[in-house]
């Protein structure tokens, strides 16, 4: 059998999935994932194109040692928890980014596989993968016939890591009200620690002497990620992802459910986490950071 998400033959059926009609099965190229009986057909009729994001999406989860769900419940929630570049150099910042994550020295290359790790930088093929390593050739970043970096793209990869907040902290705009202190304490803080990558902040929990709106700025200037959650629709809100957006920071946009009507047309274009009760923030924050976020610090 063919896997659905990216055809590679071969599919590796492992076990049945408890309580659903699933099956755990394993892809050289998208790793471990869950697939609903029914998830091939609705790929097949409502992906075509789009499947390499669904790909890319388990390849995250897999490599994170959580196997995702691909159903026809979850396939546009996967979809959007991944990001590509959307030009030829972005990608190529990509490619080489990962190159020298995976290289053990200098003047080697990295364990890698072109027809395994495609998904990882949300590429379509293995074709891709080939035109990237042209282009990165041309522009003097790669040895020819090598994948080795050249000194120019050693050069390229600590200009794109100085440019990248090197931060633990990740800092949690939203609305401090009652009503969403278990969303904070189960969904927001634990969601954001089970990713290994980050540390949750809020600003009611950092001791200062001056003037609040300076101690937000400050905290979110040192910040390697910013979580904005618009349940209450709050203007700092707005302002706090806005200044982070403007500096560079990724942002995870965030809302509850019987909110996100509220949210200003203008933000309402960015991929909200749309959830329902603590538990579910936590594991769609979680696997959200981890797809975004982490994976493009290959």
């Amino acid at each position: 059998m063919n896997c659905p998400l990216c055809q590679k033959p071969d599919l590796a059926r492992l076990m049945p999935v408890g309580g659903r009609d699933a099956t755990l099965v394993e892809c050289v190229a998208c790793g471990r994932y869950q697939l609903d009986a029914m998830a091939p057909a609705a790929i097949q009729h409502d992906f075509v194109g789009r499947a390499f994001l669904l790909s890319a999406a388990a390849r995250a989860a897999s490599d994170a040692g959580r196997p995702a769900l691909v159903a026809p419940g979850t396939l546009e929630e996967l979809a959007a928890s991944v990001s590509r570049p959307h030009t030829l150099l972005g990608l190529v910042d990509r490619l080489v980014l990962f190159l020298a994550a995976r290289a053990p020295d200098f003047w080697s290359a990295g364990d890698y596989h072109i027809g395994r790790d495609f998904p990882v930088l949300v590429l379509k093929n293995e074709q891709e993968w080939t035109y990237l390593f042209k282009v990165a050739t041309e522009m003097g970043l790669l040895q020819a016939g090598t994948g080795v970096l050249s000194p120019q793209g050693w050069a390229k990869a600590d200009e794109l890591r100085r440019s990248r907040p090197n931060s633990r902290q990740a800092f949690v705009a939203m609305w401090f009200d009652e009503q969403l202190t278990d969303a904070w304490l189960s969904g927001f803080r634990t969601g954001i620690a089970d990713t290994g990558a980050f540390e949750a902040l809020r600003i009611d929990g950092v001791q200062h002497n001056g003037k609040i709106d300076d101690r937000i700025v400050a905290e979110i200037r040192r910040s390697g990620l910013v979580v904005a959650d618009f349940t209450g629709n709050r203007g700092g809100v707005y302002f706090e992802a806005g200044l982070a957006t403007g500096l560079g920071i990724p942002v995870i946009w965030t809302c509850r459910q019987d909110c996100i009507g509220d949210v200003h047309f203008d933000t309402r274009q960015y991929n909200h986490i749309v959830w329902t009760d603590p538990e579910h923030l936590r594991s769609a924050l979680r696997d959200r950071i981890l797809a975004t976020v982490v994976s493009r610090a290959v």
